[in-house]
């Protein structure tokens, strides 16, 4: 005769490979939590996804908006940490635990991204001469090493939805590679399994793409 408790939220905890978390998050799961040191054991990320429920008994459900929170939280910390705790992690989790928007209306990329929207390790805007070296890589008059300081900050505005330009899922994985794990190119090709002179094509191509966006 006892009434079913008001459950507000469930959540779930598992050795993180991309099949579970794709079945997890098809669910409505969202990550708030990897453990940055894998299992001795399975060589895996204890990851926690959480989800809002309806509460029993009643017609409108809990305001979940506090999820969001704690998971965009989370993708910032998790964002931050790709290149030291998570650098070996396969790019394609990355991407799914990331969930970056990859295409973008043209309203939106009509609008741009300011400069301000890039911001470099000395906690500096893009100056004028950076946007003049991602011109000259754009266009292939240079070497890629020369806007290698660069990719860092522009894949951090790119992910943080910052930069409205629509990528294809591997232009994506690349910029991830080399802007949030620090990667080089040769282990870049050796992660995705493609020829090196399309994977600096199809970065040379997203790196235009970017600049294209940027006022």
């Amino acid at each position: 005769e006892r009434k079913p408790e008001h459950v507000n939220w469930i959540g779930t905890a598992f050795g993180l490979t991309s099949e579970l978390y794709s079945y997890w998050s098809k669910g409505g799961y969202k990550p708030v939590y990897i453990r940055q040191t894998p299992s001795e054991t399975t060589g895996e990320h204890s990851c926690i996804m959480l989800r809002p429920c309806f509460p029993v008994g009643e017609e409108e459900s809990p305001d979940g908006h506090w999820v969001d929170s704690f998971y965009e939280d989370f993708r910032v910390r998790f964002t931050s940490l790709l290149g030291s705790s998570f650098r070996d992690m396969k790019p394609g989790l990355c991407l799914s635990v990331l969930a970056p928007q990859l295409n973008y209306d043209d309203d939106s990329k009509s609008k741009g991204a300011p400069r301000d929207s890039v911001i470099k390790a000395d906690n500096e805007i893009l100056t004028p001469h950076d946007l003049r070296r991602i011109q000259k890589y754009a266009a292939a008059l240079v070497d890629h090493h020369l806007i290698g300081d660069l990719v860092p900050p522009l894949a951090r505005a790119y992910f943080a939805k910052r930069i409205p330009v629509t990528l294809s899922y591997t232009q994506a994985a690349i910029l991830l590679i080399l802007g949030l794990q620090l990667k080089t190119v040769d282990e870049s090709v050796k992660d995705l399994d493609l020829p090196g002179t399309q994977v600096m094509a199809l970065f040379n191509k997203a790196v235009r793409r970017i600049h294209g966006s940027l006022l």
